[in-house]
């Protein structure tokens, strides 16, 4: 009679007996074959377990599958070797001592500018025109004025603009640098002031406010120091976002970088020895075509022929309405400035044919001694077409009747660039008046001094 096999100890121990034949004990047949299968049951269960964790251990990154550790070279072969992070390899290795890409800097040589009476020092390329000029406020007088004006082209190779640099400093009541920026913008009509940028900036160590999208076209960088107001107006704002290492905005960015305040001697006055720059100019007989307003040189030559045509004018509390039956368009002149201490006005266009969308003539009546204006300027005046939201409130009421007149129109030839035009355009007014209209809007009359 045999006994069945309960434990892993008493599989030993019948394992040693069936090895000791000198102590003469025997097991049945069937024992011993069940004894044979038991072990190597074992046996594959403990290989199992054994596989199972050196694939976790793998899985961990503990051990690779199939690479055993080895000791680093500074390793003594009878010491404990401790577990390496291995990175593993980079399938596109980064090369070395590959040169970071770089903006070249231009070839300027810069110069020092410094002024006790106007109070700053900067650094400025050798080359530009150091000028006195009038401030943008004529009426402060105690405002002074420097111009660093270069011969580098605004906008193409035909526009007279050039690139400037201007620091004006005037008299000022703002306790912070918030106020003085609300009390000069306040005199820019509502829907161009409503666009003009605010960031906040540091020019010579104090905190400054820079201004873009004005209606002037400038960029200005406005701080206080010392009692007085800086305005640096960078002129035109166009191009001085890019491209990066461009000259322009090379420089530019030294101005800003390199200006520092001195102590500033309000009564010496600035010198006037100092000659302006030559303005760039074309005889008559260097233009194919003549001006129709002057046979005196002009900046630029004009385009084509003048343009003649009848025209029908009304003038207003507040600006004149002109329209030109050649042109098909009416010219909206206000009288309100685009910004303060610019001889600019506002300018509105408005297209033939004209949409109209209702009509409420018959609820206007006029004061006394005032009218309202009747059939196309009647309608764009009161926004009637789809083209005008009224100009009521703009122009005020009409002081007179429309009346005909002959005009003439007439633009330079200044080539388009950065995607809108820069030709500066001419009509004469009912007055026989030269209406100057601006390539970056607005309108004054020829004589007036141009903000830039």
């Amino acid at each position: 009679m045999t006994m069945p096999i309960e434990s892993e100890s008493a599989a030993r121990a019948a394992k040693k007996k069936l090895g000791e034949g000198s102590r003469g004990h025997t097991f049945a047949p069937e024992t011993t074959t069940r004894l044979k299968a038991f072990m190597a049951a074992r046996h594959s269960t403990i290989i199992l377990r054994y596989l199972a964790l050196a694939v976790w251990l793998a899985s961990c990154g503990t051990l690779p599958v199939g690479i055993e550790p080895t000791a680093t070279p500074d390793t003594d072969a009878g010491s404990p070797i401790s577990p390496v992070n291995r990175a593993s390899p980079d399938p596109t290795p980064i090369p070395h001592n590959v040169p970071a890409t770089t903006i070249a800097t231009p070839e300027l040589t810069f110069v020092r500018y410094s002024s006790e009476t106007a109070g700053f020092a900067v650094d400025y390329p050798a080359g530009w025109q150091v000028t006195v000029q009038s401030c943008m406020e004529p009426e402060r007088t105690a405002c002074t004025a420097i111009r660093l004006q270069s011969d580098w082209h605004a906008y193409n190779s035909q526009s007279f603009a050039r690139y400037a640099f201007i620091v004006e400093r005037l008299p000022t009541t703002a306790n912070t640098i918030s106020e003085a920026v609300e009390s000069g913008l306040r005199p820019i009509v509502s829907p161009f002031r409503d666009q003009i940028t605010q960031s906040p900036t540091t020019i010579g160590g104090e905190m400054a406010v820079q201004l873009t999208a004005l209606p002037d076209g400038t960029r200005q960088i406005w701080v206080l120091h010392s009692g007085q107001e800086y305005r640096l107006i960078l002129s035109p704002d166009e191009g001085l976002d890019g491209p990066p290492g461009s000259s322009v905005l090379y420089a530019f960015q030294a101005f800003q970088r390199t200006l520092t305040f001195l102590p500033a001697t309000a009564d010496v006055p600035l010198p006037t020895t100092i000659a302006p720059p030559s303005t760039p100019s074309t005889t008559t007989e260097d233009c194919q075509f003549a001006w129709f307003f002057s046979s005196q040189p002009q900046q630029g030559c004009p385009r084509e022929p003048p343009l003649q045509s009848y025209a029908v004018a009304q003038s207003f509390e507040r600006g004149t309405m002109i329209w030109v039956h050649q042109l098909s368009r009416y010219f909206i002149l206000s009288k309100a400035i685009l910004f303060e201490g610019d001889v600019r006005k506002r300018l509105d266009y408005i297209h033939d044919p004209l949409d109209i969308i209702r009509d409420t003539s018959g609820e206007v009546i006029p004061p006394a001694g005032l009218y309202a204006p009747e059939s196309g300027f009647g309608l764009v005046w009161r926004g009637d077409v789809s083209q005008s939201a009224g100009y009521r409130e703009v122009l005020g009421w009409a002081l007179a009747p429309e009346f005909g007149y002959d005009t003439m129109h007439q633009c330079d030839d200044a080539r388009p660039s950065g995607g809108r035009n820069w030709n500066f355009c001419y009509l004469r007014g009912p007055g026989g008046e030269v209406i100057v209209l601006h390539p970056l809007g607005g309108w004054y009359r020829l004589g007036e001094r141009q903000a830039f």
